[in-house]
């Protein structure tokens, strides 16, 4: 017997978080530059406690950190469910990654961020095209920032 549907479904929003993430962090590696093109007008950005909205506003967040390298130790997604939305209809994910980040040369710290992720507008067809709605980023040492 193959897998139910809900199954399936949740085995997809795990496959494409842990895609999402790998693609996010590459750029957000290689070419922070291009980082912002994840984010839209409506989407909003934490980090360590300092917020971002819009793009723009994002754009020049990233642009002030140093180069990072990020090393992923573990990735959770899963679908949101809007009311009476089946499983298998979901266009939202909520993405947590767990790993630590080193910035320059200095030594790595642990991190944790979470992303709530929705269907991107300009792309309707291609149930794989997300942008990001929400994102948080914290130093797991760190204690929380009440900016």
């Amino acid at each position: 017997a193959g897998l139910s549907s809900d199954a399936q479904a949740k085995m997809l929003a795990t496959m494409q978080g842990k895609k999402f993430v790998d693609v996010y962090t590459t750029i957000a590696d290689t070419q922070r530059e291009n980082v912002h093109c994840f984010y839209r007008e409506n989407s909003v950005f934490m980090w360590n406690g300092y917020e971002a909205k819009g793009q723009n506003a994002i754009r020049e967040m990233l642009k002030a950190l140093p180069g990072t390298k990020h090393d992923i130790k573990s990735i959770d997604a899963q679908p949101i469910l809007q009311a009476n939305q089946g499983l298998q209809n979901y266009s939202a994910l909520v993405v947590t990654m767990v790993g630590s980040v080193s910035y320059g040369m200095k030594n790595s710290v642990p991190v944790h961020q979470c992303f709530i992720l929705e269907r991107n507008p300009d792309k309707p067809k291609d149930k794989s095209a997300y942008y990001i709605l929400s994102h948080t980023f914290r130093y797991c040492d760190q204690p929380s920032n009440s900016h």
